[in-house]
């Protein structure tokens, strides 16, 4: 009795002993996590070691829960494909949370809001085109309207005070008489002063003594309104804000990113590239007119790569959040979330950002 209890005790022990390796490996399993360049969220360092803001906060999080893992690089449509089917256990890198993903797969809380922006060459239309384009500008046409229909005033109410003391210069016919009145106002305004036409009624001299004052001061303003048009015309870039993409015939983005469906949604040309370098290289080389994609990569490459040829306008749009996606039902996102919102709401995480985004 006391060997067959030795001997079951035995077996227990030597069961143990072989099953504790295979849990210790299933607790200790290396995790996959997948990842793309993203600057300035993931990059690679000369060294081809990953770096940057998604790839320092998945760092803090596997240290503080002691996980072990190794970075798999697909592009954007194989990472979000293969976090769908499992083959990954997570992903981070500049990853939008959008209602269309979260159908497909779990997201964690949202770890840096941003938006998009417009990419664009620093190059504006100079030369007659601009010149032209200033002349036949809603602003200069405005003026040109507000001009003749002072012309029209003045000229009329001299013509109203000369028509018969002086027919021979403004002819008692009003469509003609209007029109010599508004010659009239015209030279005298401009300080031409032919001398063909003179008022010589009281109230015709008053009214011409009252024009020549105050066309000086009209004159003036005609001047620096027409210069201003024409500056704006020769400085202004095609695209100034996203409302100016239309007049775009191919703008620069990635398929199936964020930046693509807002572009998609309003019917503009797209132009797909693999990554955001390789369309910020087209638009340098005037490939494309634009390139429309995530403020901070934008603004990153720019200002790191393409300082001389392109820079990044102001106006953001269509807001946006970046969070880590991980497959439907995963044990991973509730321990990750937790930790995540501790990182993000400390210093470390500011420094993390000083450091990349210089913020």
């Amino acid at each position: 009795m006391i060997n067959n209890f030795t001997v079951k005790i035995l077996l227990f022990t030597c069961l143990f002993a072989f099953l504790s390796p295979l849990s210790a490996q299933t607790s200790d399993a290396t995790l996959i996590i997948g990842t793309k360049i993203a600057p300035p969220f993931a990059m690679k360092n000369e060294a081809g070691q990953w770096e940057g803001i998604s790839i320092e906060l998945w760092q803090e999080i596997a240290k503080t829960l002691n996980y072990t893992y190794q970075w798999q690089e697909h592009d954007l449509q194989t990472l979000l494909k293969k976090i769908e089917d499992t083959s990954l256990d997570a992903s981070i890198a500049a990853l939008t949370i959008t209602a269309e993903r979260e159908k497909r797969f779990d997201f964690s809380h949202a770890y840096y809001s941003t938006g998009l922006s417009i990419a664009l060459p620093k190059t504006t239309e100079n030369g007659w085109i601009s010149i032209i384009k200033g002349i036949f500008s809603y602003k200069m046409l405005l003026m040109l309207l507000s001009l003749g229909a002072i012309l029209f005033v003045m000229g009329t109410l001299v013509w109203l005070m000369e028509r018969r003391k002086n027919p021979e210069k403004f002819n008692p016919n009003t469509v003609k008489g209007i029109a010599g009145g508004m010659w009239w106002a015209a030279v005298t305004m401009t300080t031409v002063g032919y001398g063909d036409m003179t008022p010589k009624s009281l109230g015709g001299r008053l009214i011409a003594l009252f024009w020549m004052f105050s066309s000086l001061l009209l004159i003036s303003s005609i001047i620096a309104g027409m210069s201003s048009a024409l500056t704006i015309a020769n400085t202004r870039p095609l695209i100034s804000g996203p409302n100016d993409l239309a007049k775009a015939s191919n703008i620069a983005t990635i398929k199936n990113s964020t930046s693509d469906l807002y572009l998609k949604n309003r019917h503009l040309h797209r132009a797909y590239y693999p990554t955001v370098i390789k369309g910020l290289e087209a638009l340098s080389q005037g490939k494309v007119e634009a390139m429309v994609y995530d403020d901070p990569l934008l603004k990153y490459l720019t200002k790191t790569t393409f300082s001389d040829t392109l820079n990044v306008d102001d106006n953001l749009f269509e807001l946006q959040n970046y969070g880590i996606a991980f497959p439907e039902g995963s044990s991973l996102r509730e321990p990750v979330n937790r930790v995540m919102l501790k990182i993000i709401h400390g210093e470390k995480w500011q420094e993390i950002l000083r450091k990349y985004l210089g913020v």
